[in-house]
């Protein structure tokens, strides 16, 4: 049986999209052509085109911090930029020495409703002595 012209071009086009797009499934091109999956098996399989998505998406994984793609399943790329986004630098209210604390800590310190940050019992001390 003879092809009939659309149905010769539309063989090409099924077979030059799965080109194009070799990460979608067979079903997910018969709906694009309106088709039936059957029908978009037995064109690939006559053209030569791989009917199986053997092609699996990875996943991506970024740095939390610096946004650097990871190579495995982690949230930061360095014991650097763990650090840096779990903590912040804040200064003293009393000796202003700059010092680092978990973000963490100044969160639950502000729901309680301490204004200020102190480097040590010693400042706080002095503090409440200043008052």
């Amino acid at each position: 049986m003879r092809k009939v012209g659309w149905q010769d071009r539309t063989i090409k086009r099924i077979a030059t999209f799965k080109q194009e797009h070799p990460l979608m499934t067979l079903q997910q091109i018969a709906n694009h052509f309106e088709v039936s999956r059957p029908y978009i098996y037995k064109v690939l399989k006559n053209n030569g085109e791989p009917t199986n998505n053997r092609l699996v998406r990875k996943k991506a994984f970024y740095c939390t911090h610096c946004q650097d793609l990871l190579p495995s399943k982690r949230k930061f790329c360095s014991d650097k930029c763990s650090f840096n986004y779990r903590h912040v630098k804040v200064s003293c209210a009393i000796c202003h020495v700059p010092f680092y604390r978990k973000k963490a800590v100044l969160r639950g310190k502000a729901k309680l409703g301490q204004t200020y940050i102190y480097c040590s019992m010693k400042c706080m001390y002095k503090r409440s002595q200043l008052v």
